[in-house]
């Protein structure tokens, strides 16, 4: 693990290609007893053209829902990357996800895991926000058959 972190987000957007790859060894290194602890990295990407960085380094992908030069929300574009991933890759949805129909619809194109943040925080409570987001999540699973 970094410090007590357990995953790593690294932005698409924050570096050259050559520059990007070569951070990857700062995030594996080996502890006092020998270990080499798993830190699993969920590499973001927001448009097309990013997917050309994707390599070995990378399982998870999330593609953030948030344009983050206007900040418009638009499921379409991130279900339109996720359709270009190589079949071995974990797609996560990031960013507006902002109902149960929402998750419903990005799972459908393939989406296996969900970042969200901000609609929970937009409640006055947060915790029961989650809960009864969750639990509308469960009676859609259990409505629905979804291929894994």
């Amino acid at each position: 693990m970094v410090g007590n972190a357990s995953a790593t987000l690294p932005y698409a957007k924050c570096s050259q290609v050559d520059e990007f790859w070569s951070m990857n060894h700062l995030l594996l290194f080996q502890l006092p007893n020998g270990d080499i602890p798993r830190v699993d990295r969920l590499f973001e990407i927001h448009e097309e053209n990013e997917l050309e960085l994707l390599n070995s380094y990378v399982q998870l992908v999330g593609i953030n829902n948030r344009n983050l030069k206007d900040f418009k929300v638009d499921l379409e574009h991130s279900m339109h990357l996720a359709a270009q991933l190589p079949g071995h890759l974990v797609p996560v949805a990031e960013s507006g996800i902002a109902s149960a129909a929402d998750y419903q619809r990005l799972r459908k194109a393939g989406f296996k895991g969900f970042l969200m943040g901000e609609y929970f925080m937009k409640h006055q409570d947060p915790g029961a926000a989650c809960a009864d987001f969750c639990q509308q999540i469960q009676t859609t699973v259990s409505q629905t058959n979804y291929a894994d």
